[in-house]
């Protein structure tokens, strides 16, 4: 019996022996299995990021706070206005023709008048501006435009104009607009017969 008992005891000591010397292999394979989360790879995810990127995600591109940015303005550049064939001499040569006409036969008309002094009616001519006063009709402003070689009108009653000499052969100041054609001789006469009650005919001296 003692024997046997003896023989027991020796077998569980060492079962005991080899539980014990397997347990931290056990536990070593616990820690081994766990996974693999640590990584220097950008694309990896992180045990901190709490919405890891996809492996093949790009990253977003970096956009450049300058790109789009331009002190230059967006409104498309309007033509210049066309400039006529006559040369700068002889667009001065012709104006001051036209000028000197009208100055004359506009104060002519303006001190004749018998309404010109009690409706204030007065003629200017300064620096290639000529300004003609007719109330209540309101001002004609009729100027030189050396830089286009134009004579430019503004009516209080057909509005504004510009005219291109016609050449040799018409030897008028011409104005196309909405399609129909003026001179200023032919519009001047027209307008100012209605403003003086009587026939006007401007620039007939001028060759």
């Amino acid at each position: 019996m003692a024997s046997t008992s003896r023989v027991k005891l020796e077998s569980f000591v060492v079962s005991s022996r080899r539980a014990v010397s397997s347990a931290p292999i056990a536990a070593g394979r616990c820690f081994v299995s766990l996974p693999r989360c640590v990584s220097t790879s950008s694309s990896a995810p992180s045990l901190h990021d709490p919405f890891p990127r996809p492996a093949h995600a790009a990253s977003p591109p970096r956009l450049n706070p300058w790109r789009n940015f331009s002190t230059t303005s967006n409104r498309r550049s309007q033509p210049s206005p066309p400039v006529s064939s006559l040369s700068q001499q002889e667009y001065n040569s012709l104006s001051d023709d036209v000028f000197d006409s009208l100055v004359s036969q506009l104060e002519h008309l303006v001190d004749e008048s018998p309404d010109g002094a009690e409706r204030d009616w007065e003629i200017e001519y300064s620096q290639g501006v000529l300004t003609l006063k007719v109330p209540p009709t309101g001002t004609y402003v009729i100027n030189k435009q050396p830089p286009n070689r134009q004579i430019w009108l503004s009516s209080p009653t057909s509005g504004p104009k510009r005219f291109d000499f016609a050449g040799p052969e018409g030897k008028a100041w011409t104005c196309t607009k909405d399609g129909q054609s003026y001179t200023l001789e032919g519009l001047l006469n027209e307008e100012l017969s209605k403003v003086f009650g009587q026939e006007v005919t401007v620039l007939e001296d001028v060759e």
